[in-house]
């Protein structure tokens, strides 16, 4: 980045003005807006033994304005791999203009049954053939309205919102909802600020009181996005979450760990724990995977097994209870067996079958 555009940048995120000098206009612009960056890393590869600022030329002051800092690294992951390769794949098939037109002609041929199935019903003489017209009459009628409904805007479905819904309800809590912080817990945000102070001094990121900034604003945003007028203490909880999780990221590999186990406390694990239990199950089997796969000479196992003692190590935040009820819910029963202790019943170890 040059001088002359870092000078710029500057001025936008601290002042939120650009003063522009050109063709004999000397004037002052508005700039009120988000501010969206992107930084390739220095040498085309992301570093992990050293800090964000280090792997990108851009400097502190400039990274401090930034409210959240993600760290995107394309690392090799079957699972999300696959999701990408078939999202891919059905976005191109959803858009051939062949399958759209064969949807509309799909849609065509329904309304024209629908139309002879009602005057057939009109003209019906026998109550029989008249109830054989509305059973395939509401056949039909079933058939179009599963066509029209979008399964992205049903609330029980678990697909992401489309983008459109997405942009008016975005719109809709920017309008007409300003939340106001009023009796948070600011000794929380306090606390949290001594405490990433003292963690700087050993290297990395530094911590400025621009970052607690940062987290007001997460929460006030928090709060907009569930159309509340007061910023609660969830909303706070969730905000210094999100950032711990993206400063953590930006630190040193060597660093990195013990600041996890520090932090562990703020972080808003127990309201989700679902997630975080499967994301340290699928990387303990990829991780056991790779290496019985380098032990067996680069044969790959028919089965994996996970020690259970591991997983409640990397999942102390989450209770036992909620550890015991994803043992027993469906979703893991699908694709992992849980071998128990003959004399206890208590859990021993979880295995997946790769086959």
């Amino acid at each position: 980045m040059s001088d002359q555009d870092r000078t710029s940048i500057h001025e936008a995120m601290e002042q939120q003005t650009i003063s522009v000098a050109r063709g004999g206009i000397v004037t002052t612009l508005s700039a009120r807006c988000s501010i969206v960056a992107a930084a390739n890393p220095i040498g085309g590869r992301y570093d992990p033994s050293i800090s964000f600022d280090a792997n990108v030329n851009l400097t502190t002051p400039i990274l401090s304005r930034f409210d959240l800092l993600f760290v995107v690294r394309d690392e090799v992951n079957v699972e999300l791999d696959e999701k990408l390769a078939t999202f891919v794949c059905h976005s191109h098939i959803q858009n051939h203009p062949r399958t759209q037109k064969e949807a509309q002609l799909s849609n065509r041929e329904l309304r024209r049954q629908l139309l002879r199935l009602r005057e057939a019903l009109e003209g019906a003489v026998t109550e029989e053939g008249r109830r054989n017209v509305e059973a395939e009459l509401r056949q039909v009628q079933q058939a179009l309205a599963d066509k029209a409904v979008n399964e992205d805007e049903d609330p029980s479905s678990d697909k992401p919102l489309p983008q459109q819904l997405l942009r008016k309800y975005i719109l809709y809590a920017k309008a007409h909802c300003h939340p106001r912080v009023a009796n948070i817990d600011a000794n929380t945000i306090a606390k949290l600020y001594t405490e990433l102070r003292q963690e700087s001094k050993h290297g990395g990121v530094a911590i400025t009181v621009r970052h607690m900034e940062s987290v007001i604003r997460l929460s006030e945003a928090h709060a907009r996005l569930h159309l509340r007028d007061f910023v609660r203490d969830e909303d706070v909880n969730a905000a210094i979450s999100l950032f711990l999780r993206c400063f953590i990221q930006t630190q040193k590999y060597s660093l990195r760990s013990s600041m996890e186990h520090r932090f562990l406390k703020y972080f808003d694990t127990e309201t989700e724990p679902l997630p975080l239990i499967q994301h340290h199950i699928k990387v303990a089997v990829h991780s056991i995977r790779a290496f019985e796969k380098q032990m067996s000479g680069g044969v790959e196992p028919v089965r994996v097994r996970i020690d259970v003692s591991q997983l409640e190590h990397c999942t102390m935040s989450v209770s036992r209870e909620a550890l015991n009820a994803f043992y027993d819910s469906e979703e893991f029963r699908k694709s992992y067996t849980l071998i128990r202790d003959p004399a206890t019943g208590a859990p021993l170890q979880i295995e997946h079958s790769l086959v």
